[in-house]
This record gives structure tokens, sequence and C-alpha cells, in this order.
């Protein structure tokens, strides 16, 4: 199951509809990724070659783009040189816009200095952002998700960011955004208040599955708003594990490992990383959460790299053993299977990518 999860692509094609992919590579003509983009209608496809791409990204104002790399994060790199934001999305796009498989680093932004949205919830999944930062008014050393943004960020590594002035040193989430953050390492990332995850201003994030470790700082801090944290490791943030600075509500933070099987400390009763007043901790679990780090975006070792284009049923290979897997790594049905993206275990050995279009 882990080596599903490490190659989905979570993308919907939707049916009877004409979608181009147009191919990044930097010795060909289409050498910028703003340029494919730009180049995209609603729907269409940019697959990145592996290189690093020194770029300061203005997402185009077009609903359901898969922006995705071929090779995954390792090899394709978004590079801000310490001098810009890396990707900038103002305009109102919805889930059915996916971001795949990048690493972000060096990115220099007022506010998200990876990524900012506004009023923009993208999927983003297997990417990595290190060494980012964020020196403007809001924060985000990462990502910052402001006015109404609810994207997914899923299966991210989010390592050694930094906000200098502001909160979220690794993620920002501002002005009534409600991002869903799931499967991620956040860790050893540097702001104040909350040096992992920082949530301020009528928010209601959902963060579950998460691994928020090692942060110089709090590991989320919850500043005006909502929430939901659950089944995640929470240890060793240098601050408290979770902080609640507002007594309006209380933050949902059930059945989370906090590095100790006696539970938070703070006003938690237990020795493990500390919880303040308004956190409702209890039940805790008594040992860490398994399958929460699977984050690597490459194609496993075994398989194949290319992708089988099919119409119609699916149909395994004669005399083999196949399990069928959605985007999200779950068993699923080849007579059940509509236009998306799915992988064929074959023989619990070998990976093979589907994409069927109808």
């Amino acid at each position: 199951m882990q080596k599903i999860c490490m190659v989905a692509l979570l993308l919907l094609l939707v049916s009877g509809v004409q979608a181009t992919i147009w191919y990044v590579h930097p010795d060909s003509a289409l050498a910028y990724i703003q340029e494919g983009l730009d180049s995209c209608s609603t729907g269409d496809t940019v697959v990145v070659a592996p290189g690093t791409y020194y770029e300061n990204i203005f997402w185009p104002n077009v609903q359901n783009i898969l922006l995705v790399s071929h090779y995954g994060s390792d090899v394709t790199i978004l590079d801000g040189a310490g001098m810009d934001r890396i990707m900038t999305i103002n305009v109102n796009i919805d889930t059915s816009t996916h971001i795949h498989g990048f690493s972000f680093q060096y990115g220099y932004g007022d506010d998200g200095g990876a990524i900012y949205c506004n009023n923009a919830s993208p999927f983003i999944s297997f990417c990595h952002f290190t060494m980012n930062e964020s020196h403007g008014t809001t924060g985000g050393g990462a990502i910052a998700c402001v006015n109404h943004s609810d994207p997914v960020i899923a299966h991210c590594i989010i390592y050694d960011n930094t906000c200098t002035t502001y909160p979220g040193g690794g993620i920002l989430v501002y002005d009534y955004s409600a991002p869903i953050v799931h499967a991620c390492n956040v860790t050893t990332n540097t702001g104040d208040p909350g040096a992992g995850i920082s949530i301020a201003y009528g928010c209601f994030p959902i963060i579950d599955s998460c691994t928020i470790a090692d942060n110089y700082g709090d590991g989320m801090y919850f500043g005006g708003g909502d929430g939901q944290v659950h089944y995640c490791n929470i240890t060793n943030n240098a601050g408290y594990g979770l902080r609640n600075g507002d007594p309006n509500f209380d933050i949902e933070a059930q059945y989370n490992w906090w590095g100790h099987a006696s539970g938070p400390g703070g006003v938690g009763p237990g020795s493990g990383d500390e919880v303040s007043n308004y956190v409702s901790y209890s039940p805790w679990l008594t040992s860490p959460v398994t399958g929460v780090s699977e984050h690597r975006s490459q194609l496993p070792g075994h398989g194949v790299y290319g992708a089988t284009i099919v119409r119609g049923p699916i149909q395994f290979p004669v005399g083999r053993k196949c399990v069928l897997f959605d985007i999200s790594g779950r068993e699923t049905q080849p007579q059940q299977a509509g236009p998306g993206i799915y992988f064929i275990e074959v023989d619990g050995a070998e990976v093979y990518k589907i994409v069927k279009i109808q």
C-alpha cells in the first residue's frame, strides 16, 4: 500500500473533454513552467521534466489544471534563489487543480515563501518544502493560506522553513480559511507563534495523520478559530505541542501521540509535548501513529514510469495476481472504476499506472 501512495498522482480526468498535455523540459522550446501553465485550458496537464527551475510563477485563472513532475520531487526542483516567492495563486481555483511532486526551496516572499494561496484552494501533494522564508505582515514560511483558501495539502514534507517576524514557519492559515493537512511531516521550522502551523482569524483547519515535531517554537498555534487535530505524532517541539490563544474555542485534539504514553504535558497530565488551556486532548494515544510518513513522490524501483491510457473497462493481465487501487490508495474493483488515475499492483511486486479516460 505504501508504494501505491508513493506514486499517486491524484488526478481526475473529465470524460468527454479533449485535454492537452504540455511537456516542460529545460532544453526544449517549452522550457519554463509558467509558459506551460499559460498555455493551458481547463482540464490540461503540464508535465515537468527533471531539473531545477528558477521561476516566480503566477497561476492562471483556469480550473482543473494538473501540474505534475515526471519523476518526482527529488529531481524536480522549483527554486526561488532566496529572492522571490516561487508560486502565487491569486485566482479562485478549487481542488480540481493539482500540484504534485515538486521540491520548493529558497522561496522568499512577503507572505508564503514558497506558495501563497489567496482565495485559492488547490490540491498540493507529494511535495517537499525547505529553506523557504516569509518576511511579510502575515506569515507562512512555506505555505500561506489566506482569505477563504481551503486547499488540501497531502503527503508533503515541510521542514527547515522560517517566518522571521510573524507566525507560521511551516504553514500559515489565516482569514476564514479551512485547509485539510493530511499525512504531512512538518518539522524543524521556525516562527512565532506557531513554528510548525499557525492558525488565526476565523479559520477551521483539519489536520490529521501528520508528524508535527522538532519545530523551534510551538508545533501548532491557534489564535482565532476552531479546528480538528487527530491521529498526529506531536513530539519534541520547543514550545507547546499545541497552543490555543482563543478562549472562545476548544480545539478538538483527541487521539494524538504526544511523545509519552502518559499524555501531553502543560495543562495535561503527562510528560509529552505540552498543551495549553482550551485544548480537548483526551483521549490520547499511548504509542506513535504509524504510516504517517509516506512522503516520497518518485516512482518505485519496480514497474514502469509511463502510464497506460485505456478506454472502457480495466482488464488485468491473464494469469497474474492483481490488485487495483484508486488515487487515494484504496482498493477498488475494475467494474467500479470511473475516469481517473489508478494503479495495478501485479504479483505483489510491480506497480503499473493506468489512466482511464472514459
